[in-house]
């Protein structure tokens, strides 16, 4: 029988991944809303300069979210999205 996604990732990879993202959890303060809310948020606000704010807010979640999963797939012994 082959091997599943998760038996690929190597262990090592994965603690790293989940200590980079408690570290950064920790100097965030407080848990920050998923970037679907703020997406939600932007399309009901009426306001153009809260609306602006908002749009720089979702615009930061979606680059760490592109962030964390390609430092994620690119941990040595990751498959390539290609591939997966």
């Amino acid at each position: 029988m082959g091997k599943t996604y998760f038996e690929q990732v190597p262990l090592e990879a994965a603690i790293r991944v989940a200590a980079e993202e408690i570290a950064h959890q920790k100097e965030a303060g407080a848990q920050q809303r998923g970037w679907k809310d703020i997406a939600e948020e932007v399309i009901r606000e009426k306001d153009p300069e809260k609306m602006i704010q908002l749009v720089d807010e979702l615009n930061n979640a979606l680059e760490k979210r592109q962030l964390a999963r390609s430092s994620f797939s690119a941990a040595p012994g990751n498959p390539s999205p290609e591939s997966a």
